[in-house]
């Protein structure tokens, strides 16, 4: 893990990462916990829209953005966290205007890593709703740009 993102943890008064996290099917995750307190920096209230109830901040937004530019072995425990979400939480995130960039910035970063399945399968199960929506039409995209065949198999089945 990285040392940015433990301090980071830390300063959010998370626990401390799971010895062994991210390395098999054994590892215990944080249920999306980081990912989740790294948005609401900043967040003032509920999501954007209606839709969500979701608090996702200007600020957290882009520095979840940021962290996940950052290279594969830096940003994996939050990569870990946002496959630890549960599906009806992405989709919140999914269809709200900042926590959609986040989305898309993890399917982008989550290459072979479980979270890429884990965010994929949330959003192939809804790509039919998310592809008309204004923020959530940007993360099907981003699915879709960085899936692998059989992700994008699935998305399109969904969307017939």
């Amino acid at each position: 893990g990285s040392t940015l993102l433990d301090a980071l943890a830390l300063a959010l008064k998370l626990k401390a990462p799971t010895p062994g996290a991210g390395q098999g099917s054994k590892a215990k995750g944080d249920g999306g916990t980081l990912a989740l307190r790294i948005m609401q920096i900043g967040a003032r209230g509920g999501g954007g829209d209606d839709e969500t109830s979701v608090a996702v901040g200007g600020i957290g937004s882009r520095i979840a953005q940021a962290l996940l530019s950052l290279p594969a072995q830096e940003c994996s425990r939050l990569l870990q966290s946002f496959g630890d979400l549960e599906p009806t939480v992405v989709l919140e995130l999914c269809r709200n205007p900042m926590g959609s960039r986040v989305v898309e910035s993890a399917l982008a970063a989550a290459g072979g890593e479980r979270a890429a399945g884990a965010l994929q399968r949330a959003v192939a199960a809804d790509a039919a709703r998310l592809a008309r929506h204004k923020s959530g039409s940007f993360v099907l995209q981003a699915a879709f740009e960085h899936g692998s065949v059989e992700q994008k198999t699935k998305i399109l089945e969904a969307l017939r």
